[in-house]
């Protein structure tokens, strides 16, 4: 995911799922302030940077693998992650 994600500005969902060229998740990603849903399923992103708790309108963020077997953190993040609004 390349830095310069941050000029998305309007977005509101974030899906690269099955994209298993995805290794990482910049720290810009937390300047999307309007994102609410990144899905990173099936893709190689196994933590992710504290900037996403930045993401105040998120209320989702799926880190998990085709099998459930995968886990992710960013400061204790599950592998879905469900936030009531």
């Amino acid at each position: 995911m390349p830095d310069d994600i941050r000029q998305l500005d309007e977005l509101t969902t974030l899906s690269l799922a099955g994209n298993d060229g995805v290794v990482a998740v910049p720290p810009s990603v937390g300047e999307l302030v309007r994102l609410r849903r990144l899905t990173l399923r099936s893709t190689r992103v196994r933590s992710l940077p504290s900037a996403v708790n930045d993401l105040r309108r998120r209320t989702m963020i799926d880190l998990s693998d085709d099998d459930d077997t995968a886990t992710a953190s960013s400061s204790e993040t599950a592998a879905t992650e469900h936030i009531a609004d």
